[in-house]
């Protein structure tokens, strides 16, 4: 756990061992579960019933939603290689892009490029923050996109304009569809299903009852949670009064989880997950 190690004894070392352990089991079990239920209620489903219609499966949706943008307008963003501020023509789409935010050379010009909203939360930018304001030029108001997940790797996207009122209305927008963006969930339905519902239950095992969103992917959520516990049951005593260090073991913690959920691609399905996860 880089320099946060050196402040962990062995003894502490195993006990972080084992609460990784009993969480990602109690999670398994209930994933094992959830998705023996769900391949069997979509069979029975699909089970030939006389004098029964069409029925259709359950993962299929309703109807598909025409795209259009929620939001557009002007936006000075700046570059991610040479850091310079470029203006932009932005615009924000609906569900049925995924609220991707895409921007433009200019209106109707060729596009430059877009942020997928997965992981993303929206702050505003404080006072001290460097907006490359030119001397003597009007006053300049930002937002920035930063990861959710503080281990990301993800980048940060600063945007900026002279218009305070014009700020807030995007800052207002995409806090709405940061929250509404449907995660990088498993293609599989009914692993994606599956997941949502042990998720929640593992939840409730630990106390842990307000409402959620899925905002990352399966495995950094599932990390994010289970350093939350790690935290509130050893880590917070530990480290008291230390946060640099207490942050840095959290996010050695997720790290860990997700590299090794990737690895496993969701062979937690296996009798032998439990050896997988840690």
């Amino acid at each position: 756990m880089g320099n946060a190690q050196t402040q962990l004894n062995e003894s502490q070392l195993q006990r972080i061992h084992e609460i990784v352990q009993e969480v990602s089991n109690a999670f398994i079990s209930e994933f094992k579960r959830n998705y023996n239920c769900k391949i069997i209620q979509d069979t029975l489903q699909h089970s030939p019933v006389a004098n029964e219609g069409v029925r259709k499966r359950i993962f299929e949706p309703i109807e598909t939603l025409p795209y259009w943008p929620i939001h557009s307008g002007q936006l000075f963003k700046l570059g991610g290689r040479r850091r310079n501020w470029k203006a932009r023509y932005v615009e924000l789409s609906n569900q049925a892009d995924n609220f991707e935010l895409v921007y433009y050379e200019k209106k109707d010009g060729p596009m430059k490029g877009s942020v997928k909203l997965n992981g993303y939360k929206i702050v505003g930018t404080d006072a001290h923050e460097d907006l490359g304001t030119v001397p003597g030029a009007p006053k300049e108001y930002g937002f920035k996109l930063v990861p959710i997940l503080p281990s990301s790797k993800m980048r940060v996207w600063l945007m900026k304009s002279i218009s305070e009122e014009e700020v807030r209305a995007w800052k207002d927008y995409l806090h709405d569809a940061c929250n509404m963006v449907k995660p990088p969930l498993d293609l599989d339905p009914y692993t994606a299903s599956a997941f949502k519902v042990a998720f929640k239950t593992t939840r409730f095992q630990y106390g842990r009852f307000e409402k959620f969103h899925l905002t990352c992917s399966e495995p950094e959520i599932l990390a994010m949670f289970i350093s939350d516990v790690v935290d509130n049951q050893l880590l917070r005593d530990v480290f008291r009064g230390m946060d640099t260090q207490r942050k840095e073991a959290r996010l050695a913690i997720q790290d860990r989880i997700v590299s090794s959920y990737k690895r496993a691609k969701w062979l937690y399905r296996s009798p032998h997950a439990k050896e997988l996860i840690w």
